[in-house]
């Protein structure tokens, strides 16, 4: 008995090093805490290319000042996902492939007639997050006060319910994110998305360079990322992680 726990502890010490632990924040719909419990599209991307592998990771979801420390610190391997910055590059080694093209969108009422066109937005009125950076080139059309109007609120849900109510024109933010709290609240057919996109970040997961990551492992995970956008199971997983949404109460 006393021989069986022994290894049964050596197991479970060896299944917990060999484990990649990833840091990453709170970020719907790409990370989502629910309770204990981590879910949202990126999660489940980077769980099914690390599946590929035959391998689990650990996920610790922390405010994203301290997860980019402890990346820096090598105390957990990696981050997801984070845009690519020349600071950022001091300390972490990036996958080639890049995991979202996070596009910057306007979106309007479904009823209305406004049109989303640089000769026209001094007559339009929008909704923004404050303190949120929406890109170099729309956040330069908002300190050139190019706009008829701005409405600020603290949080992205407030954008779409006061879009709802006609009170602006438009809602500027992160396409999965519109698409994430409309599905949620219910609000798909009321939207109307613009198809221009005004700016997109491409966001990575990104390996300490203090870790354990080898050169051949990143080309593995790229090689896996790679060939699930070519036959498709990219975008499946995205379409299948929002039709799943199940919706919350209305306003």
């Amino acid at each position: 008995m006393k021989t069986f726990i022994f290894l049964f502890l050596i197991v479970s010490a060896f299944s917990a090093a060999s484990q990649t632990r990833l840091a990453t924040t709170e970020y719907p719909p790409y990370v989502n805490l629910d309770g204990k419990e981590v879910n949202g599209v990126a999660v489940e991307l980077i769980e099914y290319i690390y599946g590929e592998l035959g391998e689990s990771i650990d996920i610790s979801v922390l405010p994203w000042g301290r997860a980019l420390v402890n990346t820096s610190a090598g105390k957990v391997q990696g981050l997801f996902p984070t845009f690519k910055t020349s600071e950022r590059e001091e300390f972490a080694i990036f996958m080639d492939e890049v995991l979202f093209d996070e596009n910057i969108i306007a979106v309007k009422n479904s009823a209305s007639q406004k049109k989303w066109s640089r000769d026209n937005f001094k007559n339009l009125t929008l909704c923004l997050v404050n303190n949120w950076s929406y890109g170099a080139k729309f956040d330069a059309l908002v300190e050139q006060k190019s706009f008829a109007g701005i409405v600020y609120v603290k949080a992205a849900r407030q954008c779409l319910e006061i879009l709802l109510l006609n009170r602006v024109d438009f809602w500027v933010n992160n396409e999965f994110g519109v698409r994430y709290l409309a599905a949620i609240y219910e609000a798909e057919k009321n939207i109307h998305f613009e198809a221009k996109v005004i700016d997109s970040n491409p966001s990575y997961l990104a390996f300490s360079k203090k870790g354990k990551i080898t050169k051949e492992k990143i080309a593995k995970l790229d090689a896996i990322l790679k060939q699930m956008k070519l036959n498709g199971e990219y975008k499946q997983l995205i379409d299948i992680y929002f039709d799943s949404l199940t919706a919350l109460s209305p306003f």
